[in-house]
């Protein structure tokens, strides 16, 4: 009797399973409809600029190509005399050049902590 039991109950659930497998791949699917009708659509040229026509109206499009980006490991930074060569600056104005880059301490955003303690008596606050 147990075993019975066990047994019609395991062909109820693969009964279900087939019928969920057969509702899935044999349903009705709609047809898939294009933006454009492949008969109003004719190509003209196969150029670099493509040229085509859609009924009364004529599409141009520009055949561009990618260019790679470089990638940061690939990317080298300009020292400055390469740079000065690039930009052809005489060796004269190259120290006055290197003069004029901020220092380390300027560069900073984030004020110290002395400062921070002074702009919270005045009553600033940084978040």
């Amino acid at each position: 009797m147990k075993a019975r039991k066990i047994l019609n109950i395991f062909i109820l659930i693969l009964g279900f399973l087939f019928l969920f497998l057969l509702f899935i791949f044999v349903r009705e699917k709609p047809p898939k409809v294009s933006p454009s009708p492949p008969e109003i659509k004719k190509k003209v040229l196969s150029s670099p600029r493509k040229k085509e026509e859609v009924g009364f109206l004529k599409i141009e499009r520009k055949g561009k190509k990618r260019e790679k980006k470089e990638s940061k490991k690939e990317r080298k930074e300009i020292t400055l005399k390469e740079l000065s060569s690039h930009l052809s600056l005489s060796s004269e104005e190259l120290p006055a050049f290197e003069e004029q880059t901020p220092k380390e301490e300027e560069k900073r955003k984030t004020p110290s902590k002395k400062e921070m303690e002074e702009m919270g008596k005045q009553g600033i606050i940084i978040y």
